[in-house]
């Protein structure tokens, strides 16, 4: 069953797990080597890993980290870094 929530405890759940931050991301998940072109899930975790240097991870409670130069970053991430207001150069 799923548990009930207020609309301010779901919003809060939502900008919590959507949240982005510019950090490094690893190569493997729960020990599993994941190479450039892969994407990999475990222990509730997702890794996506480029080909072209970018990396996202999503790890519950924490929300998305994104890898890669952040000049260079792709249109959409820098737009939502822009807009969470996270990230630095």
């Amino acid at each position: 069953m799923i548990s009930s929530r207020s609309p301010e405890q779901a919003m809060a759940v939502l900008a919590r797990e959507t949240a982005w931050q510019y950090g490094e991301v690893p190569h493997s998940l729960a020990g599993i080597d994941v190479p450039p072109g892969y994407r990999a899930i475990a222990d509730g975790c997702f890794l996506l890993r480029c080909e072209s240097g970018y990396g996202y991870l999503y790890r519950p409670g924490s929300g998305i980290t994104i890898t890669g130069a952040i000049g260079t970053l792709p249109f959409f991430s820098r737009c939502l870094l822009r807009r969470v207001g996270a990230g630095s150069s």
